[in-house]
């Protein structure tokens, strides 16, 4: 019963939106139908320039959004980098592990390259 109410309400939203172009355009009609090729234009501007404030808007935040990102995996790269190399070196110069730390430093001075050209690129 609820959905059968649902599906019924969303038709007549539909109907109802379907119906506003023509009672728009046929609302400035001054018996020579030039008001209905005004009304039709006027419509098809505003849903033009209603387009393109949505799309500004939508790739406006989608930049911010990917700035921000950008700054977040800076930060983190940079912070995992002197982390590695920390680890690296006290892994290489105690001698527990020289192989494995000195791979350790070179994979944090290539992260923390990554970070550095990562800051300066322009996205």
């Amino acid at each position: 019963m609820r959905s059968t109410r649902t599906v019924i309400t969303m038709c007549i939203v539909i109907l109802l939106l379907a119906s506003l172009p023509i009672v728009y355009a046929a609302s400035g009609t001054s018996g020579t139908g030039v008001g209905i090729e005004s009304g039709i234009k006027n419509l098809a501007k505003a849903i033009e320039m209603g387009f393109e404030n949505t799309t500004n808007t939508i790739l406006s935040t989608l930049s911010g959004f990917v700035t921000y990102l950008k700054n977040i995996l800076i930060k983190v790269s940079e912070i995992v980098s002197i982390c590695l190399a920390l680890v690296g070196f006290f892994l290489w110069f105690s001698g527990i592990n020289p192989y494995s730390g000195k791979r350790m430093v070179i994979s944090a001075l290539l992260l923390f390259a990554f970070a550095y050209v990562l800051k300066y690129v322009h996205i």
